[in-house]
């Protein structure tokens, strides 16, 4: 997975060059995330249910950190993730989206909704 190149979108752009950003996406483009990633999506879970505790690892999301500069930064978890699913095999289920559960704090939560994926069926005509 490591040789997955994101693109960002424009609005992204400048944040994708930060060093915040870049440790985000070495995290989630990790062996174990992806697998991570992938068991969710079998559990019929969101993948950044499963990605949020080694998100919340990183010090860029400590306590006291400015809520405008994380909410961009979970948008762009969430533009990282749909990449490694679509590189995976995966698209969006349109018809769905996951409301997470609220966090505690034994188990703190990083996103209120996400989308949740399903396997693409490959048709081999």
């Amino acid at each position: 997975m490591h040789s997955l190149e994101f693109i960002p979108h424009p609005s992204f752009k400048s944040l994708f060059q930060e060093a915040d950003a870049q440790k985000i996406w070495a995290l989630l483009k990790e062996r174990d995330n992806v697998i991570r990633a992938e068991t969710a999506v079998y559990l019929n879970k969101a993948p950044v249910e499963a990605l949020t505790p080694e998100l919340l690892r990183l010090d860029t999301f400590s306590k006291g950190c400015n809520k405008q500069r994380t909410d961009r930064l979970k948008q762009l978890i969430g533009s990282y993730v749909r990449y490694i699913m679509e590189a995976r095999g995966y698209d969006i289920d349109e018809e769905r989206r996951h409301r997470l559960k609220a966090g505690t704090e034994s188990q703190p939560s990083l996103f209120k909704t996400s989308a949740v994926y399903v396997k693409r069926i490959e048709n081999n005509d």
